[in-house]
């Protein structure tokens, strides 16, 4: 009889072991378990294989959220920073090397212009000071450029001292920026409020001369009312174009244009324009690896963007192919053969030729409620 309780106690034991097992297995799969904050960052660099950074624009703070390659989170810091990498434009989150740089916009509750530099192999992160609140950033070789509206800032990159500061002669309204030649291309977009532009629905590709310190004229793009974002290779110049109705923001065009700098041909590539639920597309996150680059597309609504599909762009024969995703991304980068995207529930890897799924892992919730935030993430 005592045996027989005995067991009876046993197996009870088991099954609340075997249950309290089952609930934090289903809590940390649906997010709801918290992850200790206060993590040793060194023992994190040796175990992460994913970075998750969610920053909030209601509150100045931010959460670097830390998974294994199995997916698994394995810790939380929060960031001492907010609004980083606020933009409908995709250049205001950028990786050079072994740093990712993220604009940080000013919020009410912050007086500071900053761009956030993440080291990669050590997690550490610093701050570098701009001038005026940054909307578009660039990282070229020796210089990083900042763009706020009509405010232009050169800051070295080894110093991360300003060399130059001041507001251009017109406005740029233009969400992209890019390097040639170690200087400053920029776009100035037509119909500017206070800004006579020589010609509707043309933009023009400018060069800032550091030394003469001015813009100069390279090229006019017709029939295009913005240039959402671009790309430079070696000698030739990619951007995103949108052609717009001007009785509303509704698409009428969407392009890839192809520009050689040296010689000035333009060969332009038709893009898909509407979508199922009636809302303008918004192009954006130009990616380049190998023969191909890649353009997310981004269905712009307020503060909040669908992307649900993948176009391509193979640069050795021209060829645009449009590719379903599985999801809704915030934010995708290339690493090495994989696309790794970050939905606000899921991180997924697809291969970049094919473009199918490799692998996928749901996301933790976050511990702030009821306030939006914006996403990116890094690989090590």
């Amino acid at each position: 009889m005592k045996k027989s309780k005995k067991k009876k106690n046993i197996s009870i034991l088991v099954i609340i072991i075997l249950s309290l097992m089952a609930g934090i297995y289903i809590m940390n799969a649906t997010g709801i378990l918290k992850v200790k904050k206060d993590v040793d960052m060194n023992d994190m660099v040796k175990k992460y294989e994913y970075v998750l950074i969610s920053s909030s624009f209601p509150k100045n703070k931010s959460f670097m959220d830390f998974y294994d390659n199995k997916g698994t989170n394995i810790g939380e810091k929060e960031l001492p920073y907010g609004a980083m990498g606020f933009s409908s434009y995709n250049q205001n989150f950028l990786e050079d090397g072994n740093f990712v740089y993220a604009s940080k916009s000013n919020d009410k509750n912050d007086d500071k212009f900053e761009i956030i530099k993440i080291d990669k192999n050590t997690l550490k992160y610093s701050s570098i000071e701009t001038k005026t609140s940054v909307t578009v950033i660039k990282v070229g070789k020796e210089y990083i450029y900042a763009m706020g509206g009509a405010h232009l800032q050169i800051i070295d990159k080894k110093t991360e001292k300003s060399v130059f500061y001041d507001r251009l002669e017109y406005n740029i309204s233009s969400s992209a920026i890019d390097e040639y030649n170690g200087e400053p291309i920029l776009f100035r977009c037509s119909d500017v409020e206070g800004d006579k532009h020589k010609e509707k629905n043309t933009v023009e590709v400018l060069k800032f001369d550091k030394n003469q310190k001015k813009l100069v004229n390279l090229l006019d793009i017709k029939d295009s009312s913005d240039i959402s974002s671009s790309l430079i290779l070696d000698d030739t110049l990619y951007v995103l174009s949108k052609l717009e109705s001007e009785e509303s923001i509704e698409v009428q065009k969407n392009e890839l244009i192809k520009i050689d700098l040296k010689n000035k041909k333009i060969s332009r590539y038709t893009l898909p324009k509407k979508h199922n639920n009636g809302n303008y597309i918004y192009k954006s996150l130009l990616f380049n690896n190998s023969d191909k680059i890649f353009i997310l597309e981004n269905v712009f609504n307020g503060f909040y963007s669908e992307n649900k599909k993948l176009i391509s762009y193979n640069i050795d024969n021209n060829e645009v192919k449009v590719n379903n995703l599985k999801e809704k991304y915030n934010a995708m980068f290339i690493d090495k053969n994989n696309l790794v995207a970050f939905s606000n529930e899921y991180l997924c890897e697809y291969d970049k030729e094919t473009v199918d799924v490799k692998k996928e892992f749901k996301l933790k919730e976050l511990n702030e409620k009821n306030m939006y935030f914006n996403k990116f993430g890094l690989k090590k």
